[in-house]
């Protein structure tokens, strides 16, 4: 099994994911979107844990998190309907993606997906929204 990679080396895969059907994927969040860049997908701050240490033994049980959003179109310039029959096909692809770069950079991984509204720079968009965490124990 692989070692625990670095919070760098774990953004770096996120960033790194390519979710199909995404026009433009970005390596941090927008302060805004442009109609024609949408879908659009980027990646949130990175956070890390360590569980409760012990001193008597080795300690491995650090965690790396991050979150991942694709936009998939502004609230005020479609309908409902049409949005969210966007909604499940954009976790599909989100969760092929997720498993497709970490199988093979963590012991362990998890990931959480929920849909809804994600505002950006004053618009709100329709969006998946991916929290998404690995762990070495």
């Amino acid at each position: 099994m692989p070692t625990l990679p670095t919070n760098t080396a774990f953004r770096n895969a996120i960033q790194a994911m390519s979710v199909t059907g995404v026009t433009t994927h970005l390596d941090w969040p927008p302060g805004s979107i442009q109609p024609g860049d949408l879908p659009v997908a980027f990646c949130m701050p990175p956070g890390a844990s360590l569980g409760d240490y012990q001193v008597t033994c080795i300690n491995e049980n650090r965690n790396r998190t991050m979150g991942f959003v694709i936009c998939l179109e502004a609230v005020a310039l479609d309908n409902a309907e049409q949005n969210y029959d966007l909604i499940a096909p954009a976790m599909d692809n989100l969760e092929s993606a997720i498993d497709t770069a970490l199988t093979s950079l963590a012991n362990f991984y998890e990931y959480t997906l929920s849909s809804g509204t994600y505002g950006v720079g004053g618009t709100d968009y329709w969006a998946v929204i991916a929290e998404i965490s690995i762990r070495s124990l």
